[in-house]
């Protein structure tokens, strides 16, 4: 995590995290693109990438977009 950053301070007061991308992260998000590519279906970049951070920090994603995130295997989500 980024140190000095204003963004992470104030996420940090409001009792939120900042995760860095790591190649773990990386590499979930490349497996689960070709995967969903390979079935024909492809949700946006960002969705997998966000779907990969939660999947690599084993943490439930709050979403309202379920169409797109209930796709990625393994991934626990939760309609907000």
């Amino acid at each position: 995590m980024a140190t000095g950053c204003r963004a992470g301070e104030a996420a940090g007061q409001d009792g939120l995290d900042l995760v860095n991308l790591d190649m773990e992260t990386a590499s979930i998000f490349g497996r689960e693109r070709a995967r969903l590519k390979r079935s024909g279906n492809i949700i946006p970049d960002f969705d997998i990438l966000i779907a990969a951070s939660a999947l690599r920090h084993n943490v439930t994603l709050l979403t309202n977009n379920r169409r797109d995130f209930e796709r990625i295997e393994g991934l626990t989500i939760e309609s907000v």
